[in-house]
Parts: structure tokens; sequence; C-alpha cells
């Protein structure tokens, strides 16, 4: 395998911490790794032409949800402004991102959401996803990821957690939080990061329902809850 002998440089809004890069330009209060990028590209006077502002307008509206999440800003729509004005369409970039799944991952993902647990008086929403049932349903770790977007859609839910297997003793997490929650904080204490209300970790050694145990009863002390207040009800 051939190393890259130029200097790397990481480009980012998530937290980081870590020693791989040469030069970590980051900014976690950015709204985007586009925005930061965008100002990399206006401090050197760049022309942001359509070649250039149609994968932006991508990494903005991906990074924003669609300009739904409280980082989105208003430079944030300013940016899209001059990235529709240099030429962006936003209903052929919406089609191409959200418009062309299988169908067997559309299907997939909806077993996934029936599949969604409510906890803390249906503060708190969980799924797992192993291995086996992905086999199953002839489904790949890829596409199980999808349903952490649908948690916080659920009237009420302030936290979402997904566990999926990705290997036999390995299985990655992903949280979604709203409100006075910050899931960044609890993926830290797991060796992972991200934003406040978005955020992930790997968990190495145990199996999917021991590391998945854990991680919920970690979560469940956010409520002020335990083991003992487990109990929802199917969504």
């Amino acid at each position: 395998m051939r190393v890259a002998q130029g200097k790397r440089i990481l480009i980012d809004h998530h937290v980081y911490d870590g020693q791989i890069f040469d030069l970590a330009h980051v900014f976690v209060k950015a709204s985007s790794s586009a925005e930061i990028t965008w100002d990399l590209l206006r401090a050197m006077g760049a022309e942001i032409d359509l070649e250039i502002a149609e994968p932006l307008y991508v990494g903005l509206v991906q990074d924003t949800g669609s300009f739904s999440y409280n980082s989105t800003s208003v430079k944030t729509h300013r940016m899209a402004a001059e990235f529709l004005e240099a030429g962006v369409d936003p209903y052929k970039i919406w089609k191409r991102l959200n418009c062309q799944k299988p169908f067997g991952r559309v299907r997939l993902m909806g077993e996934n959401i029936a599949r969604i647990r409510l906890e803390e008086g249906g503060r708190l929403a969980s799924v797992k996803v192993d291995l086996a049932f992905l086999k199953e349903r002839n489904g790949e770790i890829r596409d199980a990821f999808e349903v952490v977007n649908h948690f916080l859609t659920i009237k009420g839910v302030e936290v979402g957690v997904l566990g999926l297997q990705i290997a036999s003793d390995k299985s990655k997490f992903s949280l979604r939080a709203t409100g006075p929650h910050d899931v960044c904080k609890i993926a830290q204490e797991f060796g992972g990061g991200g934003h406040r209300y978005a955020a992930g970790f790997t968990v190495s050694g145990p199996g999917i329902d021991v590391a998945f145990d854990r991680v919920m009863e970690r979560v469940r002390r956010e409520f002020g809850g335990g083991s003992s207040r487990r109990g929802g009800a199917d969504a």
C-alpha cells in the first residue's frame, strides 16, 4: 500500500482530537464542512462557479439536515443563495439525494422503523440491528443506518439510539437528540464524538447484545433512570 507523501489536512466541523492529520482545520460551530471550505475558498479569492457550488451545496444540505438542524444560520442560507446564483438546481439535487433508493433498502428501513422501542415515557427511542437480521433480509450494513433519521420525527422523543452490529465483536452506535440532552458527551465516554445533537462511536469486544445493554444503561441515566425504568412500548 502506498502512503501519501503530502501533508494531510482535515477540514471538518466535528470534534476531533486524533493525531492522524498534520493539520486539523476544525470549527465545531460551523453548520457544515462545506461552510468551512466555502470560507477558505473565499479567503483565497476563488470564484464560486457551478462546478464548485454544486458539491458544496450537497454538503451543506446533508450536514444541516436540509437546513433543519440548530446549526443552520443566516450565513447558511446566504451560502445556499450564492450557490443557487451560481446555477445549482435544488430540485435536481433533492431528487438525486432522496429518490434513488432500491426497494429492498426502503423495505428494510420500514422494518427497522417498526422495531423501534420507546422508553422513559416515550422520550427515548432505540433499535438494535444485528447481522443475522440483515442476512435474513439480504440487507447490507450501510442500508440500516437510515433509521436513525426517523427517531426524532416521533412526537415526544428526545433521544434516539441505533445499535448496529458491523462484525461479530464490533458494533456501531449512532445517537440523535433534541432539547437538553448532549449525546456528544455520551459518545465521547465511549471513545467517539460528533455534535451535541448528533454523535456516534464504535464498541469493540462484546457482542451486540451486551454492547447495546451497556449503551442503553448509560443513555437512561440522561433521564435519571436505569434498568428499572425499562419496558417501553413498541412504536
